[in-house]
């Protein structure tokens, strides 16, 4: 029963794991839920190393979903959608006054805006990381979500309700 020791999740035995551990954390000054996931009862030292070195250097990740972030929304649909999406749900004037924004471009403060809440981490997947972000947690439950693969090359952006 090796015992290793994650950040956020305390210790964990390598030959019992559970197959979801949640916490939360103040990641580069944000509340973000971390969440980890096993599709195994057991797995080996390494995986656990491999999450524990990524949750050390976790923030050194997020200017690069931010800058994939911006790419999308300058190239391509996705981030916009979810932008139209709020401001069609809970109208412009609403969405602007809850996150302070005045006037100006708006969809441009609003993708300014989007913040990680959910880094959630999957070891035994080829979409190793998905990260999420979001105006608040509180504002909407819907999240922009960023796949990542075991190099933590980002691949794949969609929009989770």
């Amino acid at each position: 029963m090796p015992q290793f020791e994650l950040p956020y999740f305390g210790m964990l035995d390598s030959d019992a794991v559970d197959n979801y551990y949640e916490a939360e954390a103040s990641i580069a000054g944000n509340p973000v839920q971390v969440d980890l996931n096993f599709e195994n009862e057991s797995v080996s030292a390494d995986v656990l190393n491999n999450v524990k070195q990524f949750l050390l250097a976790v923030e050194q990740h997020l200017p690069k979903c931010k800058e994939y972030i911006l790419n999308e929304y300058k190239n391509g649909e996705i981030v916009q959608e979810y932008i139209q999406y709020h401001k069609d749900d809970m109208s412009e004037g609403v969405l602007c006054d809850e996150l302070g924004i005045k006037g100006g471009d708006i969809d441009q403060q609003l993708v300014a805006k989007l913040q990680p809440v959910r880094i959630g981490i999957y070891p035994e997947s080829e979409n190793y990381i998905t990260f999420g972000y979001s105006f608040s947690n509180e504002l909407t439950p819907s999240v922009l979500e960023i796949t990542a693969n075991k190099n933590i090359e980002l691949q794949n952006m969609y929009m989770e309700y």
